[in-house]
């Protein structure tokens, strides 16, 4: 994983093929990444779309690792 201030996360799932690294999985989230039981959780910030409101909420995406496809799927 790679941080970058003051709060966006970037992550990398690598895995060696023949000897070679290949990047399986990335992501950058703008709010944190959770590493779960056979999960990723990407945090980041879903900004309101009135400007006068402004502000955002934050929203999960839970990515699961399925081994039949060999790739991460969204939940």
């Amino acid at each position: 994983m790679g941080f970058y201030e003051p709060s966006n996360t970037n992550l990398w799932v690598i895995r060696m093929e023949e000897g070679m690294p290949k990047i399986v999985f990335e992501f950058m989230a703008d709010w944190e990444i959770r590493v779960a039981k056979n999960r990723f959780d990407m945090i980041w910030k879903d900004y309101n779309s009135n400007p006068e409101e402004g502000g955002y909420d934050l929203v999960v995406d839970k990515y699961f690792w399925d081994e039949k496809q060999s790739k991460y799927i969204k939940e």
